[in-house]
C-alpha cells in the first residue's frame, strides 16, 4: 500500500511516467484491481499532458497505451465505469489527433481491433441505437484485412468506436445520475465531433440534433454543471441560436469564470 500512496503522488505531482513505473513495479509482483485501474487513468493523464505540450506523437502512443490498460480493466466487475471511461476518452482524443490512413500503424490497429471486438460482445446485451452508424462488423473486417481493400481513416475508426464505448458507458450506468450524466455528456461530444471532423455523413443534421438531446438529458440530471451548458450552446450554435445564447448565459451564471467560444461571445 505504502508503494500505492507513493504512486499516487507522483500522480498528482504531474510525474506521469514515475507514477507509471511504480504501478508496473507493484503489478509485476502482485494483481490488484486498484493499481490497474490508477494505471490506466495515469496513462491518459499523461497523454493529456503531452498533448497540452505539443508532443501529439508522444499523446498518441500514451492513448494508445491508456485504451489498451482500459480494455484490460473491463474484465474487472467493480472498475468497469472506470475502465470504459478510459477507453472511450482515448477513443475521442485519437480521434481528433489521427490524419490519414492506417497504415504501418500496427500497435494502434491492434488496439482498435481489440476494441471493436470487445465491444461487439458486450453490445450483444445493451442498447445498440448506434450500430449502424458505427458499424461495428464492418470495422471489425476492415482492421482484420478481411473486408475488400478500402482506405481506413484513423480519425474515422476512432471516431465511430468512440461512439460506441460511449453509448456502451450510458448503459452501465443505470441510473446513477453522476455516471449517466458524464456518460450523456461524452456520447453526445463523440456524435457531434465525428459529424464535423468527417466530410459526408448521411443525417448530419440529425445525428448533431441527437446530440443535443443527449445533452439535454444530462442536464436534468445535472443542471448545475457549466461544462454541459456550454457544450449544448456550441452544439446549437448553427440550428437554434436562442438556445445556445441561453446555455451561454447559463454557463456564465454557474461560473462566470467558463471559457466561451468567439461566436458565443459575439452572440451574448
Amino acid at each position: 500500500m505504502c508503494d500505492f500512496q507513493i504512486g499516487q503522488v507522483h500522480r498528482q505531482l504531474g510525474d506521469h511516467q514515475l507514477a507509471v513505473d511504480a504501478f508496473l513495479e507493484i503489478l509485476s509482483q502482485h494483481e490488484e484491481d486498484v493499481v490497474k485501474a490508477a494505471l490506466a487513468e495515469t496513462r491518459l493523464e499523461m497523454a493529456q499532458a503531452s498533448r497540452t505540450s505539443g508532443f501529439i506523437d508522444r499523446a498518441k502512443d500514451s492513448w494508445v497505451m491508456a485504451l489498451s490498460a482500459g480494455l484490460e480493466l473491463t474484465e474487472t466487475v467493480g472498475a468497469r465505469g472506470v475502465a470504459w471511461k478510459v477507453v472511450s476518452d482515448s477513443l475521442a482524443n485519437l480521434a481528433g489527433v489521427l490524419h490519414g490512413p492506417l497504415e504501418a500503424e500496427n500497435s494502434l490497429i491492434d488496439a482498435l481491433l481489440c476494441t471493436g471486438t470487445v465491444l461487439q460482445q458486450e453490445w450483444e446485451d445493451a442498447d445498440n441505437s448506434f450500430s449502424s452508424l458505427v458499424g461495428l462488423s464492418i470495422l471489425i473486417n476492415h482492421l482484420k484485412g478481411e473486408a475488400p481493400a478500402s482506405i481506413l481513416e484513423g480519425g474515422v475508426v476512432a471516431g465511430r468506436l468512440s461512439i460506441a464505448a460511449c453509448s456502451y458507458r450510458v448503459h452501465l450506468a443505470g441510473t446513477v445520475n453522476t455516471s449517466l450524466s458524464s456518460a450523456l455528456f461524452d456520447l453526445a461530444a463523440s456524435l457531434f465531433n465525428y459529424c464535423t471532423r468527417t466530410t459526408v455523413i448521411p443525417d448530419a443534421d440529425k445525428i448533431q440534433q441527437t446530440a443535443a438531446g443527449l445533452l439535454k438529458r444530462g442536464l436534468r440530471l445535472c443542471p448545475g454543471n457549466e461544462v454541459y451548458w456550454n457544450a449544448l450552446g456550441t452544439l446549437s450554435f448553427n440550428t437554434n441560436p436562442k438556445l445556445a445564447q441561453h446555455a451561454y448565459i447559463k454557463a456564465l451564471e454557474i461560473d462566470s469564470k467558463v471559457i466561451l467560444s468567439l461566436p458565443c461571445l459575439i452572440s451574448l
